[in-house]
């Protein structure tokens, strides 16, 4: 795994993170990454790439026609 040294952070901002990382039971080190990803994942899932998710999808999936029958076996065996 990649290591990120981050330099000059404020007081405040280091001693919240810190306070946060010991309400949720975990290092610092974790606190950061758990509140990267969830920075990156909302860009992920604004509208416009949802919109553009979709639409590849739906290219991939052009003719297809997804019946009751089929999603009833994909439940009970995990396929069609």
């Amino acid at each position: 795994m990649t290591a990120l040294t981050i330099k000059n952070i404020p007081d405040k901002l280091y001693a919240l993170l810190k306070k946060q990382a010991t309400l949720h039971h975990r290092s610092l080190d974790n606190e950061v990454i758990v509140y990267l990803e969830q920075i990156l994942q909302e860009d992920e899932q604004n509208p416009e790439n949802l919109i553009k998710q979709a639409q590849r999808l739906r290219q991939k999936t052009k003719g297809f026609n997804l019946t009751q029958r089929i999603i009833q076996s994909a439940k009970e065996h995990g396929r069609p």
